[in-house]
């Protein structure tokens, strides 16, 4: 399933030559790769994005913290405004701020 949510907040336009162009905070304009947000498949440009506005795009809970999930299972918190450079395949997740119930 691939989300349109994604996108839902951002106007698309097409470029010179066809392709789609995404207009919104930092203009990414890579071409689209698979990420993932609690095993639920996001189609992104590839990019540089910040944490707040992957928690926009994912829809994450009010308040919830998002992670990065390493390649070997790690999860490491996003502080905010950190900027993470969108790849392939990338893995996300998201959880209450500690001392907090889910």
């Amino acid at each position: 399933m691939t989300s349109d949510a994604a996108h839902s907040n951002l106007k698309a336009s097409t470029g010179r030559d066809g392709d789609p162009v995404r207009e919104g905070p930092g203009n990414h304009l890579g071409p689209f790769v698979t990420v993932y947000y609690k095993e639920t498949p996001f189609e992104l440009r590839r990019g540089v994005y910040t944490t707040e506005e992957l928690i926009t795009v994912f829809s994450a809970p009010a308040g919830y913290l998002l992670d990065l999930i390493g390649q070997d299972g790690e999860f490491r918190e996003l502080k905010p405004g950190e900027k993470i450079k969108i790849r392939k395949d990338m893995e996300f997740s998201s959880h209450p701020p500690a001392g907090h119930s889910s």
